[in-house]
């Protein structure tokens, strides 16, 4: 495959319609306007539409795992997490065994709610599937897999660890067994889940 020519070296700047860059960031700008005027009458601020979703995916992870997923930094993460408590969805509990971990739950509120706004997502993923034949939405998702993994093997801070310790340690001595930790989908996991789901429609 040819290398790129740098930007710097190759004459006038492009169109920034040209840059690959530029048209992700910028759909997704337009998907996230879309996606959290439909979430807007539920009384869902859309920065917490992704939390909710993982959360859907796999309830009771740690706030660190959750963390790692969704490429948030904890301190993000937090302030989210508070506006859901607030909004009766979420409740976090702290780990008997290790009192530095917390734990994040979907309260009987956000359950009821998953089945309605999962279809507002499936209705705003159709509008944008509209514009696609399906040989372009598989060929796209493909692509997009395969950038998505290229630019997360870069970065140090994308993979959460796999595991967990089984047991901790108490300053006492004592030793404990951890609540056993539900593992959500890994940015290494995108491509084959998109080669498995491309002959079905995305949620």
């Amino acid at each position: 495959m040819a290398s790129l020519t740098p930007l710097a070296e190759s004459g006038p700047l492009p169109q920034l319609g040209d840059s690959l860059g530029f048209l992700i960031c910028d759909t997704a700008r337009y998907v996230k306007r879309v996606l959290y005027a439909r979430l807007a009458p539920y009384g869902i601020p859309g920065g917490c539409w992704f939390v909710l979703r993982a959360l859907w995916q796999q309830d009771g992870v740690s706030q660190r795992e959750l963390s790692a997923t969704l490429g948030l930094a904890e301190p993000a993460l937090m302030m989210t997490l508070r506006t859901l408590e607030r909004l009766g969805l979420v409740a976090r509990e702290r780990d008997p065994a290790d009192r530095r971990r917390m734990f994040v739950n979907l309260t009987a509120r956000a359950q009821g709610l998953k089945k309605e706004l999962l279809n507002v997502a499936s209705d705003v993923n159709q509008s944008m599937h509209a514009a696609m034949s399906e040989a372009q939405r598989q060929a796209m998702m493909s692509g997009l897999a395969s950038v998505h993994e290229q630019l997360a093997s870069t970065c140090v801070d994308v993979v959460a660890p796999s595991a967990e310790p089984a047991t901790n340690k108490s300053s006492s001595g004592a030793v404990s067994m951890l609540r056993p930790r539900p593992t959500l989908v890994r940015s290494s996991q995108i491509r084959a889940r998109a080669a498995a789901a491309s002959s079905k429609k995305v949620n």
